[in-house]
C-alpha cells in the first residue's frame, strides 16, 4: 500500500468508506507509530453515504499507521492506512501531450518538436 503524504505538523485526516454505505456503524481509529505505542484513539463520525471522518493527531516527523475497527467486526474488516511524513508536499508535474509533427531514422538522434496544446483558444 502506498503511504499517504501528509505535512509534518498537520493533522492526520482519517477516513473510512464502507463498502455497503451503512451509516449506522461504529467506527474507531487506532493510530500507532512504527513500533506500535498508540498516539491516539478516535471515533470517527459519520458524513454520508458510509463515508466515516476524523482528525487525527499531529503527524509526527516518522510514519505511523492508523488502523480501523468497526463495532460489526463480523461484517467488516479491520483496515489500515500508512501515513509518511513530508516537510512540503510537493505536486505532480503534469503530462507532456504533444503529437509528432515529423520524423526521420537516425540511428544517431532522435529530434521532434512538442506543442503546447493548452495555450490554444
Amino acid at each position: 500500500m502506498t503511504p499517504i503524504p501528509i505535512l509534518i505538523g498537520n493533522q492526520i485526516p482519517l477516513r473510512l468508506q464502507l463498502f455497503d454505505g451503512a451509516e449506522d456503524v461504529k467506527v474507531t481509529a487506532v493510530v500507532f507509530n512504527r513500533f506500535n505505542a498508540q498516539l491516539g484513539r478516535l471515533n470517527l463520525n459519520h458524513v454520508h453515504g458510509g463515508l466515516y471522518v476524523a482528525t487525527g493527531p499531529v503527524m509526527p516527523v516518522y510514519p505511523v499507521f492508523a488502523q480501523f475497527f468497526t463495532d460489526k467486526p463480523d461484517v467488516y474488516a479491520v483496515a489500515t492506512d500508512f501515513f509518511e511524513p513530508v516537510e512540503e508536499i510537493i505536486p505532480e508535474e503534469p503530462p507532456i501531450v504533444g503529437e509528432v509533427v515529423e520524423s526521420f531514422d537516425s540511428p544517431e538522434f532522435i529530434e521532434g518538436e512538442v506543442i503546447d496544446d493548452s495555450q490554444k483558444a
